[in-house]
């Protein structure tokens, strides 16, 4: 969902990968240690799971400490990813609770949020999105909760966040809810 994740990692350089240490693809020196660049999560699950293969070979003391930098750099960036994650379910919780749970007849309902999703499905940044759940759910009153300003976070963000991944996966977790019925 991140364009490109940055991991920082202090106190490892860039002389420190031509060991045994696998070096991710994008890498730069900056004053404190080094700056890894991944496009995207895959990208840097990837470089994980080839740091954790590595983790079958002995490696020196130095050598052990240097990934467990990484290491923490990475999970740190991991967690971000689900804490993003997190903030579009519960969004997607937020929105499905709120057209099911008002006092309407079970095919008005489905028939607004089969509207909604397909606002959504077309929305090209983050005031088309919210134009998509204000046109959808008008007859139900005004859409707004504190669980909106987790997401709004990311898909306002368009220089760091990809919005059209961001709304694929929120597409994705109503439908889920929607099957979940």
């Amino acid at each position: 969902m991140k364009l490109e994740i940055e991991v920082d990692v202090i106190g490892v350089h860039l002389a420190d990968f031509e060991g045994k240490i696998v070096a991710p693809t994008f890498i730069d020196s900056v004053d404190s240690g080094v700056k890894m660049t991944f496009l995207g999560i895959d990208s840097l699950k990837e470089y994980k799971s080839a740091l954790i293969q590595d983790d079958a070979e002995e490696l020196a003391g130095t050598e052990k400490e240097i990934k467990d930098k990484i290491n923490r750099g990475l999970k740190k960036a991991i967690s971000e990813h689900i804490t993003m994650m997190d903030s579009i379910r519960v969004y997607a919780e937020a929105l499905f609770s709120f057209i099911y749970s008002t006092d309407a007849h079970r095919e008005d309902k489905k028939y607004i949020f089969n509207e909604l999703i397909e606002g959504l499905k077309v929305a090209e940044n983050d005031g088309e999105l919210d134009t998509a759940i204000k046109d959808s759910t008008y007859e139900m009153g005004e859409f707004t909760i504190g669980y909106k300003m987790a997401f709004r976070k990311y898909s306002c963000d368009f220089l760091n966040y990809d919005f059209i991944a961001l709304r694929d996966q929120l597409v994705a977790d109503l439908i889920g809810l929607q099957k979940s019925l």
